[in-house]
């Protein structure tokens, strides 16, 4: 379970090292908190490092993780051999 989420947070990483410079702009919302720090700077009450490169949790903005999935045709998975993930990119174009 935990491979996924780690290969979801390195695509999401990908996505803000790449992608986002190419077209100048973008919010990448993935799963639970931002693990691009080895260690945060919130968990010593400082900024953070890397503002433009923070993903956000898709909950802690107060995203619908269900809904979305229901409006995209996929199923959310929570049992004991299963789980999904969902992460989200915003841009302007």
């Amino acid at each position: 379970m935990m491979k996924v989420a780690k290969v979801l947070n390195k695509v999401c990483f990908y996505i803000m090292d790449t992608i986002v410079p190419r077209i100048g702009n973008g919010t990448v919302f993935g799963y639970g908190p931002c693990k691009y720090c080895e260690k945060c700077a919130f968990v010593t009450n400082e900024q953070c490092r890397f503002p433009d490169k923070r993903v956000r949790s898709l909950e802690g903005a107060c995203i619908d993780v269900s809904e979305i999935a229901k409006l995209s045709g996929m199923q959310l998975k929570d049992e004991p051999d299963k789980i999904s993930f969902f992460g989200l990119f915003v841009y302007n174009l």
